[in-house]
């Protein structure tokens, strides 16, 4: 199958991880072609260490033109020339390549990709996160572009012949918005897979860390709404409390990240190592992570099948759809956090949590053993047969009209 993926930007984000690893395990038996309908946003070292080289990644032009020709923003503004240019480029790419079916990734690409292809014939799969549900939150308070970003969504949906959804919220939001759902959709998990073999770059000894002290980690985006100062002031509390040695990794950056590097400076347990390419060389120095989020843009935290891959307990709130990511047949690999009246994570029940890690070891060997199975549901292998299958079911149908 020929495959077109669109994402309007690649920097670095869930969506963006997410699709550079579909499409480089789809690439080993498919071609794949991976149009940025933003290239002036992009993250050069995600694309150094994800992007598959049997992946063919396109930029969508207009964007180098406004730099190479003096009057093209001036031109851009008055007739619209960029959209037309891209769109016209969209079009030859679908017939040079052959392109069988087409799969959108965030509001930008989706809006683009439905409104160039309105009356163009080839299906078109839109692959839903948090990104409507971001731009609902942050955009309530501004009715003009509201309304922009809710009519331009409800066009796009009565476009899209089929949709791939993470979480429930995925589809709620959709219907606040009175979108169109397709027929055809289908919740499927990221999958995930490893980079590859690990070859440890960091120990803990290299980070002053004793074998027998007990990790806490984090990986996320250096945004507050992750809860990183929730993390913090967790950690801190139960430093007071017990004359165990207790250490804190925190891998991410930022100006949120910054700010609390300066703040806990003196505390020589809690380890700001800022961003790494491979996290999961951090993940393995941990006993437990956390990600205590209550991030409006949230559907299924890659973080957390991160941590799951590694074997790792998991602290996290009850956020979307992180306590089924966590649970298994009969039980569930952490401690799921409530949400208090004020929208924050419960900050007592989350140190309390830490606390029974630190004052009981076995319970970290009992939910190491349940994330190992919390993670089969986040195979890549499986992830990639239900796109292929839901792929070749929108374009039966669609050939079928």
């Amino acid at each position: 199958m020929k495959i077109l993926f669109s994402i309007a930007g690649l920097e670095f984000g869930g969506s963006e991880v997410f699709m550079l690893r579909i499409t480089k395990m789809l690439a080993q038996q498919h071609e794949i072609i991976l149009l940025n309908t933003r290239p002036d946003v992009v993250n050069e070292k995600l694309l150094q260490t994800a992007l598959d080289r049997k992946v063919r990644l396109i930029n969508t032009p207009s964007d180098i033109l406004s730099k190479l020709i003096p009057f093209f923003k001036k031109l851009n503004s008055r007739y619209a020339i960029a959209y037309k240019i891209d769109k016209l480029f969209l079009k030859v790419i679908l017939k040079y390549f052959k392109i069988d079916i087409l799969c959108s990734f965030k509001y930008e690409s989706d809006v683009f990709i439905c409104s160039a292809l309105e009356t163009y014939n080839i299906p078109i799969v839109i692959s839903t996160r948090g990104c409507y549900s971001l731009m609902h939150q942050y955009l309530s308070g501004n009715p003009e572009s509201y309304e922009y970003f809710n009519t331009q969504t409800r066009k796009a949906f009565l476009r899209a012949n089929g949709l791939v959804w993470l979480t429930q919220k995925n589809i709620d939001i959709l219907k606040t918005l009175h979108a169109t759902v397709p027929d055809l959709n289908i919740q499927i998990y990221n999958g995930y897979q490893s980079a590859g073999i690990l070859e440890k770059q960091v120990s803990r000894d290299s980070l002053g860390i004793a074998e027998d002290a007990v990790v806490f980690g984090m990986v996320a985006r250096g945004i507050e709404e992750k809860g990183w100062k929730v993390a913090i002031e967790g950690f801190v509390e139960n430093q007071k409390e017990n004359s165990k040695e207790l250490h804190l990794i925190l891998v991410g950056d930022g100006e949120f990240i910054a700010e609390l590097k300066k703040q806990y400076a003196s505390d020589k347990f809690i380890h700001f190592v800022g961003k790494a390419e491979n996290v999961v060389q951090y993940i393995t120095l941990f006993d437990v992570a956390v990600l205590p989020t209550w991030f409006a843009g949230e559907s299924i935290p890659n973080s957390v099948v991160e941590y799951l891959y590694c074997n790792k307990p998991v602290i996290a709130t009850n956020w979307v759809e992180i306590p089924a990511m966590l649970s298994t047949a009969t039980d569930i690999a952490g401690f799921v956090v409530s949400i208090t009246r004020e929208g924050l994570p419960n900050q007592k029940e989350f140190t309390e949590c830490m606390k029974m890690y630190i004052q009981d070891k076995t319970l970290i060997e009992k939910h190491s053993k349940l994330a190992m199975q919390a993670f089969e549901k986040f195979s890549m292998e499986l992830c990639a047969e239900k796109y292929l299958r839901f792929f070749q079911n929108v374009k039966d149908e669609y050939s079928s009209y």
